[in-house]
């Protein structure tokens, strides 16, 4: 929806979020994947999933920080920490 008025000037689209570039998405999305995979892949081996995500979460931090690109080291930051937020808010909420 476009509106144009002689009065108002040329006319102007609507405002919008902004939008990230689909890289970055990629390489957010792949930094969830990761330790989902491993997690789901040590369970269907009936492995302890928790160790493979630390191991996983070991291997990303050497590996995957220093490779992104400084939007994607942005966006899975603020993701991760809302996460976490989120995860303490279930966590500490008090039982019946």
């Amino acid at each position: 929806m476009v509106s144009a008025s002689p009065s108002r000037g040329p006319p102007t689209p609507p405002l919008r979020y902004p939008r990230f570039p689909l890289q970055v998405a990629l390489e957010a999305a792949l930094c969830f994947a990761f330790p989902w995979s491993s997690y789901y892949a040590a369970e269907a081996l009936q492995l302890s999933g928790i160790v493979a995500i630390l191991f996983c979460g070991i291997v990303m931090a050497s590996y995957t920080r220093s490779n992104l690109s400084h939007h994607a080291r942005e966006l899975t930051t603020e993701m991760f920490e809302c996460l976490a937020a989120i995860a303490e808010a279930f966590t500490r909420t008090p039982g019946p």
